[in-house]
């Protein structure tokens, strides 16, 4: 038996990115210590708490999902698109509560917790990105205008229908940040970057 357990993990840890999973526990970390600074003064640890507690559950979930094939549910882009409009739209429903100005939680009393569907969505929001982004590679390119006005307009529909639904800017630029990391990494012009900071800056 404890042979069979030391093959899992084995076959877990082959599989993973190690180096992707140390750079994201490090980004916790940091996290954590942001969260524990910013909340000294109430005297709880309360967020420093949930905040652990989600990462470790995260790192377990990394594992599990280093195992498992994502290529059936990326060929259905349509649906991942159809979910992360969805889930985000639900905030408009009477599920939708506005904590700290922002319309940004789902939250009733069947819920064991608030869930952020902007946390959510990000996952299938990078999933899908990742498939419009290969897609783009082997049947155009990431240098043309009509590449680059189709993975920015993916982004702007995204970000904004987070900001108009609920005014949750913070969370929309984390959609920002992971799309500029992903386009540079796949191979994006420089230019296009040079012109997006500038327009931006405008």
């Amino acid at each position: 038996m404890f042979g069979r357990i030391k093959d899992f993990i084995g076959d877990v840890l082959q599989q993973a990115d190690l180096v992707l999973l140390s750079l994201c526990c490090a980004a916790s970390a940091f996290g954590l210590l942001m969260i524990a600074s910013a909340t000294h003064y109430t005297g709880s640890r309360q967020y420093l708490l949930v905040q652990g507690a989600a990462l470790v559950i995260g790192i377990f979930l990394y594992f599990i999902i280093s195992m498992v094939d994502l290529q059936p549910l990326i060929k259905r882009w349509k649906w991942l698109l159809g979910f992360n409009v969805g889930f985000i739209l639900l905030l408009l429903t009477p599920l939708g509560t506005e904590v700290g100005g922002n319309r940004a939680w789902l939250s009733a009393s069947w819920l064991p917790m608030n869930i952020q569907p902007a946390e959510i969505v990000k996952l299938t929001f990078i999933m899908l990105l990742a498939r419009q982004l290969v897609w783009l590679k082997d049947t155009r390119d990431l240098k043309s205008v009509s590449s680059v006005a189709m993975l920015g307009g993916h982004l702007l529909f995204m970000v904004g229908l987070i900001y108009v639904v609920s005014s949750d800017m913070g969370s929309a630029l984390v959609y920002v940040f992971a799309f500029i990391g992903m386009a540079f990494a796949a191979g994006m012009a420089l230019r296009w970057f040079l012109a997006g900071g500038a327009v931006a800056g405008i």
